[in-house]
């Protein structure tokens, strides 16, 4: 797989991680994640990347917009994300490069099942919300009579900007010279 050079995959995901503190910003106050915060690095990373690594710069950081990209819009289409989470995935991904793009994806999920987890448990909703879990994951494998119907508002939803701000910053904690130490 292409891989960007150590150190500079440090300052990438640096960047990414500033991308992310405006995103979560965004996404928190206004449950948006805009278009002038992910459209232009889209276009600009791989131009960078290229410019500062060469072709290796390109193919990692178009590798990282289709890789962390294409399964999250798969995702918006079955409505199981929003829109804003498939750019800031893809940004992620265009910036940091395929191989710290998909381990700030990764993480950001981690970190938002969490975060939903406790935030359904404090709500004491915990027992319905793994009884909808259950029932949308085995109605693919029943017949189609059988298949049960979970209404919207009995599913709760959460907000990814956060997870990939969490993440970044994880991210780039375990590439510091300090890691080690911690």
């Amino acid at each position: 797989m292409t891989r960007l050079p150590a150190a500079y995959e440090t300052y990438a995901v640096a960047t990414a991680l500033a991308l992310a503190v405006i995103a979560a910003i965004t996404d928190w106050r206004e449950a948006r994640i805009r278009n002038w915060l992910t459209f232009p690095p889209l276009l600009v990373a791989p131009a960078v990347h290229g410019i500062l690594l060469g072709k290796t710069g390109v193919v990692a950081s178009l590798l990282g917009v289709a890789l962390c990209g294409l399964p999250m819009f798969w995702l918006w289409q079955k409505r199981a994300i929003g829109g804003g989470d498939v750019k800031l995935l893809a940004v992620v991904g265009a910036v940091a490069g395929v191989r710290a793009g998909l381990e700030i994806e990764f993480m950001a999920f981690v970190v938002a099942a969490l975060y939903a987890l406790g935030r359904v448990a404090w709500d004491g909703a915990l027992a319905r919300t793994l009884g909808n879990t259950l029932v949308i994951a085995t109605n693919p494998f029943r017949p189609a009579e059988r298949r049960r119907r979970v209404e919207p508002t009995r599913m709760s939803t959460v907000r990814l900007g956060g997870g990939v701000l969490a993440a970044c910053g994880l991210c780039l904690l375990v590439r510091t010279p300090f890691a080690p130490l911690l």
